[in-house]
């Protein structure tokens, strides 16, 4: 398990928010920030915004 800080990857927490995600979870958060150039929000919300995955 890994600790990762919400307010680092969504725009909307102001405040640190720290949780637990397990590894493969921390992993594709960290592959994600990779292939946007250090922005791993757009990417990750692309994949879940809902009524959007057409």
């Amino acid at each position: 398990m890994k600790t990762i800080n919400r307010r680092d990857y969504d725009p909307l927490y102001m405040q640190d928010t720290l949780m637990e995600v397990s590894d493969e979870v921390a992993q594709v958060i960290a592959d994600a920030e990779g292939a946007s150039g250090g922005s791993a929000s757009t990417s990750i919300k692309k994949g879940l915004a809902p009524g959007k995955n057409i």
